[in-house]
């Protein structure tokens, strides 16, 4: 199932922005492939990018705890792993930063005067369609990783 295109779904919750296809090709081969690890050639190869493009997505997506970088041995050259961990911490911190977004507007819409009730109306239904949604992601990310052990 290994792929070398850049399919735009990660990550799905992200506080409203996509990462870009660099980082994209980079985390779609650890989602395609049945290899754990990837050394930067390794990656390199799969994906068509360049070594300075590799490294620099590798180093965005380790300081965000998506990727983790190991070592088998002192003799053993680099490689890079999906940290299941981090991405899982990553969906929760999304939708906790989602909802301090949801507080903010919340806030805006309390400040706005009755001169356009339907924008108003508009803006206060949308805050409890989106707190609906981000309280049942919640519920869904708790219940299906918060028990497991994904190692």
């Amino acid at each position: 199932m290994e792929s070398q295109t850049a399919t735009q779904f990660f990550p799905i919750l992200s506080g409203g922005k996509f990462y870009p296809v660099t980082f994209s090709k980079i985390l779609s081969i650890f989602y395609t492939s049945n290899q754990k690890c990837f050394t930067i050639e390794e990656l390199q190869f799969k994906t068509n990018l360049s070594i300075d493009e590799i490294k620099y997505g590798l180093l965005f997506l380790i300081s965000i705890e998506e990727i983790s970088k190991e070592e088998k041995n002192i003799l053993s050259e680099v490689c890079y792993s999906f940290n299941i961990e981090g991405h899982i911490k990553n969906l929760k911190d999304s939708v906790s930063t989602s909802k301090k977004m949801l507080d903010a507007l919340e806030n805006t819409v309390d400040q706005r005067d009755t001169s356009n009730l339907m924008l108003n109306d508009f803006i206060k239904e949308t805050i409890v369609f989106y707190s609906e949604v981000l309280d049942y992601i919640e519920i869904k990310i708790n219940e299906h990783f918060n028990c497991k052990t994904f190692k």
